[in-house]
């Protein structure tokens, strides 16, 4: 009763204004560019994808119009953002637009594959993928805008960000519940194959649950256990620590093995924080449990240490993770990705004078890499970067990064502020970004960066709200 209370004066608090409205409206259509957008760079023909130029162009005055009113309705209730940093914004967005614009719709792309042979790559880029792009660039940099410097502002305290996380842990059950309904047939399968030290075709047998991909699944996994880390700094519950270490040991199940190394990692520094700054108050329990995890920690040095030197013949299983066979170890799994991060570098050195300041344009790059991975021999759906600076790079030049990277730095420097003020919440809404900053060295999914800096955001800007109240 007290927590139902308690969300009924959340809501009532945030007061509904039609800036609100005006940014869901503009959502909608946006979530319908980020639906299509994967399939318009997998498919050179636009007849493939069901979205039509004339809703194209429908979504994006709908996202245009929804959130430039929105911008306006909280622009007269004092919400100003720095007309420098407008300006900023509004040039990156032009260097997209331009990248796409400037891309020539016949490729002919003469590559080198990972045998060392000659090959040539023919491309023809539709009107219809030059439209959707240029929107798509167009909406996804107005929506950072909005989202790191206008909405953080809506939020008075951080009982917003408690919720996202209930939201969160909630999802993560339900992907949960599913993969158990609907892949439990899989489970013994591929205890068999990863305990038996043979992981060659394992990633048939993991868990996806209803997700794109087993990777997806982990990295939902990963976004849980932050998130219970978020919430126990809020509310100060020991049970999210059982939660997150359930949610851990399913993600052995997706076999998502950057996920798992990171997910360690944040479960070593943030345990280890929890106990140390509450060392005076439990000194018995936590010097217990700190020596636990020293042991624990030992030990596994050990017992991976024995799997390597023994090239697998003591704990195999672990060496096999570690190594594997075809592209299914960590060894293997890194060295498809400087396949794929040398065509990348091929696509810009087609014309390294123009592509170095303008890229390959935003998705078209995207479209371009898909035949040169397959001419390597990898799957035809394999077209990120498996990079996020790289991606970058490829997508708008060295403007392009360099933003991303200056952005980084500000919400860097805002992390720290908070830090200094609130150091349990500081640090667990920070190691969302850290942990996916680290995880974009190996894949493309810095748009996972961009919803901790909000929340980081969030939390600095009611603080400082606060601040105000209280004097």
């Amino acid at each position: 009763m007290e927590n139902a209370s308690k969300f009924k004066s959340f809501i009532k608090s945030l007061e509904f204004r039609w800036s609100d409205l005006l940014f869901i409206i503009g959502f909608i259509p946006f979530a319908v560019f980020l639906i299509f957008g994967q399939l318009f760079m997998q498919y050179p023909d636009p007849n493939m994808v069901a979205l039509k130029p004339w809703a194209i162009i429908l979504c994006f005055i709908t996202i245009l119009l929804s959130w430039s009113g929105y911008i306006f309705l909280e622009w007269k209730r004092g919400v100003r953002v720095n007309k420098y940093l407008t300006i900023a914004f509004a040039f990156i967005a032009l260097i997209g637009i331009i990248s796409v614009l400037i891309q020539p719709a016949n490729h002919s792309i003469n590559m080198i594959d990972a045998d060392g042979n000659r090959q040539l790559i023919s491309l023809t880029l539709s009107s219809t993928h030059y439209l959707f792009f240029v929107f798509d660039v167009f909406s996804i940099i107005l929506l950072i805008y909005i989202g790191l410097f206008i909405l953080p502002y809506r939020f008075k305290s951080i009982t917003f960000i408690k919720y996202l996380g209930y939201a969160v842990i909630g999802f993560a059950f339900v992907v949960l519940l599913y993969g158990y309904i609907m892949e439990s047939w899989k489970f013994k399968q591929f205890a068999d194959m990863l305990f038996g030290g043979n992981i060659e075709g394992i990633n048939y047998w993991c868990m996806a649950s209803f997700l794109i991909h087993r990777n997806a699944c982990g990295m939902m996994l990963m976004l849980a256990i932050l998130f219970c880390f978020i919430n126990h700094s809020i509310e100060k519950k020991w049970w999210y620590f059982p939660i997150a270490i359930y949610f851990y040991l399913n993600m052995i199940l997706t076999f998502c093995k950057t996920s798992l190394i990171i997910s360690l990692i944040l479960f070593l520094v943030y345990g280890v924080f929890v106990l140390i700054r509450t060392f005076n108050q439990y000194k018995k329990r936590n010097l217990i449990i700190l020596i636990c995890i020293g042991i624990i920690i030992f030990a596994g040095i050990l017992i991976v240490g024995i799997s390597i030197i023994s090239k697998g013949k003591y704990i195999g299983f672990i060496y096999s993770i570690l190594h594997g066979n075809e592209d299914q170890g960590i060894e293997k799994t890194l060295h498809s990705r400087e396949y794929i991060w040398n065509n990348t570098y091929q696509l810009i050195n087609q014309n390294p004078g123009l592509y170095f300041f303008f890229g390959r344009g935003f998705g078209l790059m995207n479209e371009m890499l898909l035949p040169m991975n397959v001419a390597n021999g990898d799957t035809p759906l394999t077209f990120p970067t498996h990079n996020s600076y790289l991606n970058l790079f490829a997508e708008g030049g060295i403007l392009y990064l360099l933003a991303y990277l200056v952005l980084l730095g500000y919400v860097v420097y805002i992390a720290i502020q908070y830090f200094k003020k609130e150091p349990d919440k500081g640090l667990a809404l920070s190691l969302g970004m850290i942990a996916f900053t680290f995880y974009s060295l190996i894949e493309t999914i810095h748009y996972l960066v961009y919803p901790f800096m909000f929340v980081i955001l969030v939390a600095y800007h009611s603080s400082k709200s606060q601040e105000i109240e209280n004097n």
